[in-house]
């Protein structure tokens, strides 16, 4: 596992024909994707909550999006140092 990122979050492989046997059998050819990393998928969800808290508040003068993102990517990394203790 990627310590810093937590490795890959939802990979995938996509398998599709690419052409046909003579007698009529496709061909499959396979195409593997990562996905997001586990890291930002924390912080996606961190981030959901975070603005429904943050709603209102003072940020200490940072504009709403950039401090929603530190804050949502300062939880995701909290929380990939407590599932590395495992």
């Amino acid at each position: 596992m990627n310590n810093v990122n937590g490795g890959t979050a939802f990979p995938s492989t996509l398998e599709y024909i690419i052409g046909y046997q003579d007698n009529g059998v496709p061909i499959y050819g396979k195409d593997s994707y990562p996905g997001m990393t586990l890291r930002d998928y924390f912080a996606a969800q961190a981030m959901l909550k975070l603005i429904t808290l943050c709603a209102g508040d003072d940020l200490g003068g940072k504009p709403f999006p950039e401090y929603v993102a530190m804050q949502s990517y300062k939880m995701a990394d909290a929380m990939l140092a407590e599932r590395n203790k495992i």
